[in-house]
């Protein structure tokens, strides 16, 4: 095997070892995402959506509802806001700690 044919060669298999172990992340992410859907529905919350990013932790995206705030009471960060026209919403998060899965809404405030 030539040098340049054993570099190529390590070139594609690291290529195709790091397509194996994106799928398997996402395999994981999966998982822990419809274990936490489980977990919200169980407790009265809607899914909205979800996503894994590529790096960092997935996420599910629920309707702003009273069952999210006492799920969450004392454990939630707000993480922006935006205003437009008489309509404020605020962006919050909390952490589902089993499932490792962040669970983010936005909340609606009407200004005076």
């Amino acid at each position: 095997m030539s040098a340049v044919t054993a570099v190529l060669y390590d070139f594609v298999s690291a290529r195709e070892r790091s397509r194996h172990l994106e799928k398997v992340k996402s395999a994981d992410a999966l998982k822990r995402i419809e274990r936490c859907d489980a977990w919200l529905n169980k407790n009265g919350v809607e899914v909205i959506g979800f996503r894994q990013p590529l790096f960092g932790m997935p996420y599910v995206i629920v309707g702003a509802r009273p069952a999210v705030f006492s799920l969450f009471s004392g454990r939630k960060e707000f993480k922006g806001h935006r205003q437009d026209g008489a309509l404020r919403y605020k962006v919050w998060e909390g952490i589902d700690r089993v499932n490792n899965v962040s669970v983010r809404w936005v909340e609606v405030v009407a200004c005076a």
